[in-house]
C-alpha cells in the first residue's frame, strides 16, 4: 500500500513540488532574515520567480536524488518520532549536578537534578542525525551529483552502518553507566 502511494505520488510529480517548495522557502526565509527587500510582497515575489528558474534548470539527476532522499527522510523522520515518543513514556533521565553556587567557607553548593536523556546528550542526538542523514545522501546517489560515482552504498551496506552505528552506541552508553 505505501509503495504505490509512493508511486502515484512520483506520478503526480511531487519530487519538482518538494524542488520548487525547497527552494522558495530558502530564497524567501534568506531575504525575510536580511530584509532584502523591506516589502513582503516583493520578498514572495523573488522566491517564487527563483523558485520557478531553479525548477526549469534542475537537471534529472538532482530530481531524482531529491525523491529518494525525501522518502528515507521521511522514513526517518516516524521512527525518530516514535522513538522520541517511547523515550518521553518510558521516563527515562539522567542525573546531574548543578551548582547553585557558594557558602560561607568558598565551597560549592551543589543539587542533583533529574534531565531528560535529550537535553543531556542533545550533541550525541545531533551527530547521530547528521550521520544518517550524510549516509541516505549517500544512499539515494547524492555522490554521484557531486562528481564521486564510484562510490555506491546499496541499502543493505547503509542499514549495516546504521545498524553498526547503534552497536558501538549502545557500548559506549554500557561503559558509561555508573554503579
Amino acid at each position: 500500500m505505501a509503495i504505490s502511494i509512493f508511486t502515484s505520488l512520483q506520478n503526480l510529480g511531487i519530487a519538482q513540488i518538494l524542488l520548487f517548495l525547497l527552494s522558495f522557502a530558502i530564497v524567501y526565509g534568506l531575504l525575510k532574515q536580511y530584509k532584502i527587500p523591506n516589502s513582503n510582497a516583493a520578498q514572495a515575489m523573488i522566491g517564487l520567480a527563483v523558485a520557478f528558474l531553479v525548477l526549469m534548470a534542475a537537471p534529472v539527476a538532482l530530481v531524482n536524488v531529491l525523491t529518494e532522499m525525501s522518502a528515507n527522510l521521511i522514513l526517518v523522520a516516524v521512527g525518530l518520532l516514535v522513538l522520541i515518543v517511547f523515550l518521553e513514556v518510558a521516563g527515562i533521565q539522567e542525573k546531574v549536578t548543578v551548582v547553585k553556587g557558594k557558602d560561607k567557607d568558598g565551597k560549592p553548593i551543589t543539587e542533583e537534578r533529574n534531565v531528560k536523556i535529550f537535553e543531556k546528550y542533545g550533541y550525541a542526538f545531533a551527530i547521530i542525525l547528521g550521520i544518517i542523514a550524510i549516509l541516505i545522501f549517500i544512499n539515494a546517489g547524492g555522490l554521484g551529483l557531486i562528481g564521486m560515482q564510484n562510490i555506491n552504498l546499496s541499502g543493505a551496506s547503509t542499514t549495516t552502518v546504521i545498524f553498526f552505528i547503534i552497536i558501538l552506541l549502545a557500548i559506549f552508553w554500557l561503559i558509561g553507566e555508573k554503579g
